[in-house]
């Protein structure tokens, strides 16, 4: 946790509160937000300032906590574990985390998308404040599946050839059998992908999702997991398969199948919130 910036007291009703000001860099602007002591129970949280160009002065910080009657359900962006940048919104008493809050990410996925792998990915980035789009290679709808029954109809936002990766934060590739190898056969989604790697973007790919890597060239010196029938794809591509839930490389995550959905998640959204990867830039190579 980072050191608090100002620690004082606010009255919430008839009760002061201790409570401590952390900042918080978000978007190139600092925040400030308000944080009460836990040993002082779930009272209630009041905002202070959000987005300020540059610090708060002093007295500035000291008439806000002043401010009297915050309601305990009210809405406001509070910080935890400020070490990692993590950042976390009450809404109606609920804290969730929205380290995503302002990126834009694009999901790719066709008919026979395991139906999981795009839908509790997709609620994890909406919830932790991404936008998020749907992207395929027809306008309409494209067909869930659990593994080989069919599931839900998902709607597309918009196609592979109405986009470009650099309106994009990051790239999600959920699995399932069917829907890679239909993405790999398209041109545009192929080069879609290679586009984020070359820009440095992250990429979190899952399950069968790892083949469309393997087509955009990008798997070669990266060390990877999936499905574990693709191993052998990877191998012949240049990669290091390792049998794990969740494996990180400069901004790359993948995960093996609809088990490791928390692990792969997780490690997701700490990538996208970092950001681009130097390091991962330049390296794609068209495959053969």
């Amino acid at each position: 946790m980072a050191r608090p910036i100002w620690s004082g007291s606010v009255s919430f009703g008839l009760v002061n509160v201790p409570v401590r000001l952390y900042p918080a860099v978000r978007e190139h602007k600092l925040q400030f937000h308000l944080v009460h002591e836990p040993d002082s129970g779930p009272i209630g949280y009041q905002k202070i300032c959000k987005a300020e160009e540059k610090p708060v002065p002093d007295g500035e910080i000291e008439r806000g906590a002043e401010h009297e009657g915050a309601k305990a359900n009210e809405e406001v962006v509070v910080v935890a574990e400020a070490s990692r940048g993590g950042v976390v919104e009450q809404r109606g008493g609920v804290m969730a985390d929205i380290r995503l809050k302002g990126k834009k990410v694009a999901i790719i996925a066709t008919d026979m998308v395991e139906q999981v792998e795009l839908v509790e990915p997709r609620k994890a980035l909406d919830e932790a404040g991404a936008e998020t789009e749907l992207i395929s290679i027809k306008p309409g709808t494209i067909q869930g599946f659990n593994h080989f029954a069919e599931a839900d109809k998902h709607e597309v936002d918009r196609t592979v050839e109405e986009v470009d990766a650099g309106d994009y934060d990051a790239l999600m590739i959920p699995g399932g059998v069917g829907n890679p190898d239909l993405m790999r056969m398209d041109e545009n989604m192929v080069q879609f992908v290679r586009d984020f790697f070359e820009q440095g973007k992250p990429i979190a790919v899952i399950c069968h999702g790892p083949w469309m890597l393997v087509e955009a060239g990008i798997v070669n010196g990266r060390r990877v997991t999936s499905w574990p029938s693709l191993q052998t794809d990877i191998y012949n591509a240049g990669g290091d398969w390792v049998d794990k839930e969740v494996v990180v490389d400069e901004g790359l995550v993948t995960s093996r199948k609809p088990d490791d959905i928390p692990a792969f998640n997780a490690k997701m959204i700490e990538e996208f919130a970092e950001g681009s990867h130097a390091r991962q830039r330049g390296k794609a190579s068209a495959a053969g």
